[in-house]
């Protein structure tokens, strides 16, 4: 009893407050802390800063004199540029539907991604190290509008996505689409660098020729009723009620 007594007591005058503006926006978090029950409680703050539109672009916790964090905004709304003092500067830009082209990360690698230019769906993505070369890390391909792909249920689907592990295939999906039935290949050299740069039909001698296959079958409501691995186990669900 005396332990959880002088564990109470350690807690007392402690609390958590948060102070907001007059546009609801949290501007100081107050914390009070103590390590031992005769010591006075320690104050610890973190400030942040807004923007007129309301944008946080700086924060300032107990630690440091200056600003842990800081962002700043291009007219879209998302971060362009994030200063953080334990992980570094990075920054992502976006075209003008929102979808990130390119960004740099705080150890100098720079990512873009490649978008269809009418559905804007991914295409591929590349990599650079800082001081390395470019590679293609992704590439998609999506279901055609035919008789087979519709039969499926893959038409307009990524079917086929090339990645630093090698190739995941999709063959089938449900009307809810819960893959029916998906393949992994993996890479022949795992140890050397990726890039799936060219076309298609050049890639086959990368992958293992072996394929490890998973099925699923689901209910009306697109719930798993069963799952069989590529070493052929086979797992089934049962659902009550609720």
């Amino acid at each position: 009893m005396k332990n959880n007594n002088s564990t109470i007591a350690a807690h007392n005058n402690t609390p958590t407050l948060a102070i907001s503006d007059n546009r609801g926006l949290a501007i100081r978090a107050l914390a009070y802390n103590r390590i031992h029950t005769s010591d006075a409680p320690e104050e610890l703050i973190t400030r942040n800063r807004y923007n007129a539109v309301g944008q946080l672009i700086a924060s300032r916790d107990a630690r440091l004199d200056s600003d842990n964090f800081r962002y700043q905004y291009p007219l879209g709304g998302a971060a362009l540029r994030t200063d953080g003092v334990d992980n570094g500067t990075s920054m992502q830009l976006t075209n003008i539907e929102g979808r990130p082209v390119m960004s740099l990360d705080a150890k100098g690698t720079r990512s873009w991604v490649t978008y269809e230019p009418e559905l804007g769906r991914p295409l591929a993505h590349q990599q650079q190290p800082e001081g390395g070369q470019k590679t293609v890390t992704d590439r998609f391909f999506y279901g055609e509008n035919s008789a087979e792909h519709k039969a499926a249920n893959i038409n307009g689907q990524c079917i086929r996505h090339y990645d630093t592990a090698g190739l995941q295939q999709v063959d089938s999906l449900s009307i809810s689409g819960v893959a029916l039935q998906q393949q992994r290949q993996l890479l022949t050299d795992t140890l050397g660098p990726v890039n799936w740069f060219g076309e298609e039909q050049s890639w086959a001698s990368r992958l293992r020729r072996e394929s490890f296959v998973t099925r699923c079958t689901t209910d009306i409501l697109g719930q798993l009723i069963t799952q069989t691995d590529a070493k052929g186990h086979t797992q089934r669900m049962a659902y009550n009620r609720a």
